[in-house]
């Protein structure tokens, strides 16, 4: 699933969500939500590869307080929604080092190979996660509704 910054922001769009995910896990899905990197309007594999062309680093930009406070806020949320069973999957780190500048550029390889594609280097850093994704789907059992 995927949602934008503002709308977990929102009490009535957040309750609806709430409502979506308590659905979800009544009939025992398995609910991964994968969660947005901190930062307002940015598409941001498109922004680093564009960033990565124009040989620049890319700098969100945001300042360190408003950061944090993103962070928190949903962080929060997050561990309210672990609690209900609801997994995680955290992007940040697969975009940036903790001084908040890309990992688009860097010795080994691009991690784009244009605004729209993962480069091979890209997809093979992204392997281990789909694979741990993959994994837990296909060992999660859906118990069957009795036929007495």
């Amino acid at each position: 699933m995927f949602f934008n910054w503002h709308s977990v922001n929102d009490d009535a769009e957040r309750s609806l969500l709430n409502n979506i995910f308590e659905k979800l896990r009544s009939v025992k899905s398995n609910v991964w939500v994968i969660k947005s990197p901190p930062v307002y309007q940015i598409d941001l594999p498109r922004f680093a590869a564009l960033s990565d062309y124009a040989g620049m680093e890319m700098d969100l930009s945001l300042p360190a307080d408003e950061i944090e406070h993103q962070r928190t806020f949903l962080d929060s949320l997050f561990n309210e929604w672990t609690d209900n069973e609801i997994k995680y999957l955290e992007l940040m780190p697969l975009f940036t080092m903790p001084n908040m500048k890309s990992k688009f550029r860097n010795d080994i390889g691009i991690f784009y190979s244009d605004g729209d594609h993962l480069s091979i280097h890209g997809a093979q850093q992204l392997k281990p996660l789909v694979h741990t994704v993959m994994k837990r789907i296909k060992a999660y059992k859906i118990e069957k509704p009795s036929t007495e």
